[in-house]
């Protein structure tokens, strides 16, 4: 087993064992939750999957940037739901059945609504693009509905152990998650010199803004659901990406895109909530200057 092999396999692990803790500390109806309520589904589709691949190629057509960083853009923007994302929007104080819900629905909605959104998007690409639905199905089962659904049943068998075993998991998940993480990091560092400078890195922040104002604007009227479908709609799932990427390209230029845009788009959240929480703690005061 090679060092990418070996990084492939740890994302795995520690991508199963984060979703899995979810899971642990949810209940059946909380998958159900949004699928059974058509206007947030609705709103968190629109959201998610309308706004944010708007703004990509809005990005793509306005700035000059290289046809093989544009796909990786293009991936990214199709992706939904980085599976960090619901940790983030429980984070937000955002109720747990419209965090899974949310979830579980975009996930279960990519089956159609990635293949067809890649179909549309074919003509901003440098070559003809293909996100089969085979492909992205079996993707959403392995990598959310199985351990999500684990998860679930083992909390209603046992609910004490499994709200207690949740913790360990994710604990688990990092120590795997942030040393495969830094390492792909280091790999790809390098390369991220060759995008800086033609627009790459502000097209990753306007994509993600785009996701961050469209979840607060379509996210209900409360502001913790609001906050939470921003999160959500501004994480892309770079495995999602990867696995498109793979099939369609066999330059690595463009997996570098998708990894630039994963770190980037988490420092930019990061800055963002941090500003926030500043205006919050210092809100800035006008006070009318006196006349002499």
């Amino acid at each position: 087993m090679d060092i990418k092999e070996a990084i492939s396999l740890a994302l795995q692990a520690s991508l199963f064992l984060l979703v899995l803790s979810l899971g642990l500390e949810s209940r059946t109806r909380d998958i159900f939750y949004v699928l059974c309520r058509p206007a947030l589904l609705l709103r968190a589709l629109v959201a998610v999957n309308v706004i944010v691949p708007a703004a990509a190629i809005a990005m793509c057509i306005l700035l000059p940037i290289a046809p093989w960083t544009k796909a990786g853009l293009i991936m990214m923007a199709v992706s939904p739901v980085a599976p960090f994302a619901p940790l983030k929007m429980l984070k937000r104080e955002a109720e747990r059945s419209y965090v899974i819900g949310t979830y579980v629905a975009l996930m279960v909605c990519a089956v159609v609504v990635v293949p067809l959104t890649v179909e549309l998007l074919r003509a901003f690409a440098p070559q003809d693009l293909k996100a089969p639905v085979p492909l992205v199905a079996a993707f959403v089962v392995e990598t959310v509905l199985l351990p999500l659904t684990a998860g679930i049943m083992l909390h209603a068998q046992w609910d004490r152990l499994s709200e207690r075993a949740a913790p360990i998991a994710r604990r688990a998940a990092l120590i795997i998650l942030v040393p495969a993480s830094l390492l792909i990091l280091v790999r790809f560092a390098r390369d991220f010199l060759s995008l800086i400078g033609d627009g790459t890195l502000v097209a990753i922040l306007v994509i993600v803004a785009a996701g961050l104002l469209a979840g607060y604007a379509l996210g209900g009227p409360e502001a913790a659901n609001r906050k939470a479908l921003g999160d959500a709609a501004a994480a892309r799932h770079p495995g999602l990406a990867a696995a498109i990427a793979q099939l369609n390209f066999g330059d690595s230029r463009v997996l570098t895109a998708i990894v630039l845009y994963l770190f980037a788009s988490i420092l930019f959240t990061l800055a963002c909530g941090w500003a926030v929480s500043e205006l919050k703690a210092h809100p800035i005061r006008l006070t009318r200057t006196p006349h002499p």
